[in-house]
């Protein structure tokens, strides 16, 4: 199929697996020529990948594949598909493919993450939540000071490892600065796939244990306010707005 516009869809497929992917996603593929991700990115998808042109991406080429992909697609006016694991607007990379097909008409498809699915795990909700990924090439020392900022204002914490930064790590660091060792923690890898674990656990109980580097934290803490509380906070700022709504 060629298209006279360059077109772009970047695609969430879910947490790795394939019940995981929506239909609007599928639609998607469906349409592209040709597909270009890690094999992280393309095994939800497998299926759906027979007919089209795959490049996929390694730690040794992924800079280089993306780059020959954008190339081809301008040559041949071909539409492209880049399926990203979970949400492509979390810790997929998303900013450098806009740059990179900066010429391109794009669309970007969410998906099923792995923090929504922790924060169902662990019965959080998001709004109440600090999400921090150890994906990217952000200052880690910027990261973990977040972490704890975000902990003592009173909101729990939904942590994204790396193979370089692990629980483990990330927990003897809270500790160290106060936070409680008692304090309740779901950490979860590879979440939907066939070597999926969950373990529902403690900051203490987490500090010397090995996890695989596809693992997402979250920190449950009892400080965030009840939902009574949050109520009578709600009334007293109706009550100095004057809104006159008699709550």
């Amino acid at each position: 199929m060629r298209s006279r516009k360059l077109l772009l869809d970047i695609i969430g497929v879910g947490p790795g697996h394939p019940d995981w992917v929506t239909p609007q996603a599928l639609t998607a593929l469906q349409a592209a020529d040709i597909v270009v991700g890690w094999d992280l990115d393309l095994q939800p998808v497998q299926a759906w990948l027979t007919d089209k042109r795959v490049f996929r991406q390694t730690v040794k080429n992924y800079r280089r594949v993306i780059r020959q992909v954008a190339t081809v697609a301008r040559h041949s006016r071909q539409r492209v598909a880049v399926p990203r694991v979970g949400d492509p607007c979390v810790s997929s990379g998303l900013k450098g493919l806009l740059e990179l097909f900066h010429d391109f008409a794009i669309t970007v498809i969410p998906g099923i993450s792995s923090v929504q699915m922790i924060a169902a795990l662990a019965r959080i909700n998001l709004d109440e939540t600090q999400v921090v990924t150890f994906h990217d090439y952000g200052d880690p020392v910027q990261k973990y000071e977040e972490l704890l900022r975000a902990f003592e204002q009173g909101r729990h914490l939904v942590v994204l490892a790396s193979p370089d930064l692990q629980p483990a790590e990330m927990a003897r660091f809270l500790i160290r600065h106060g936070v409680p060792g008692r304090t309740s923690v779901v950490v979860g890898s590879s979440l939907t796939l066939p070597s999926e674990r969950v373990l529902y656990s403690t900051l203490a109980g987490i500090q010397r244990r090995e996890f695989h580097w596809l693992t997402i934290t979250a920190i449950v803490n009892p400080t965030v306010a009840s939902e009574a509380a949050d109520w009578v906070t709600w009334r007293r700022w109706r009550r100095r707005t004057g809104d006159g709504m008699g709550v």
